[in-house]
């Protein structure tokens, strides 16, 4: 079977859909708009380079109600960020037990009484 054929058949489908849902249809052929474009830049390009994807950004912000363009970018940004990593103290705190954690709200008490008796002295 071509592909001339399946994508007929594809269209055929879409027009069957139409009829139990119109809005479902109008997605579909406009995705499917959109491929037939891409496949066109993808061709004239001679292979992935340089493809606009701008209008099929456009739709899928539209479908999803929020800014998929703005995403990507975010996603893109926290990635290229350099990794912080906790200190030993940091990670001690974490993975310490229940004695511990009351043995350092002890201290942290005790730091904060001889603060305050040290300014009132």
């Amino acid at each position: 079977m071509s592909i001339d054929t399946k994508i007929n058949d594809i269209i055929a489908i879409i027009k069957d859909i139409e009829k139990e849902d119109a809005g479902v249809a109008a997605i579909l052929f406009e995705g499917l708009g959109l491929s037939v474009n891409l496949i066109q830049q993808v061709a004239a390009n001679g292979g992935r380079k340089d493809i606009d994807v701008t209008e099929h950004l456009e739709i899928a912000s539209k479908v999803l109600g929020f800014s998929v363009k703005d995403l990507i970018l975010n996603v893109m940004q926290e990635q290229s960020q350099p990794k912080k990593e906790a200190d030993a103290e940091t990670l001690n705190f974490i993975t310490s037990d229940l004695d511990d954690y009351e043995k350092f709200l002890a201290q942290a008490k005790a730091k904060e009484s001889i603060d305050f008796l040290t300014k009132q002295i």
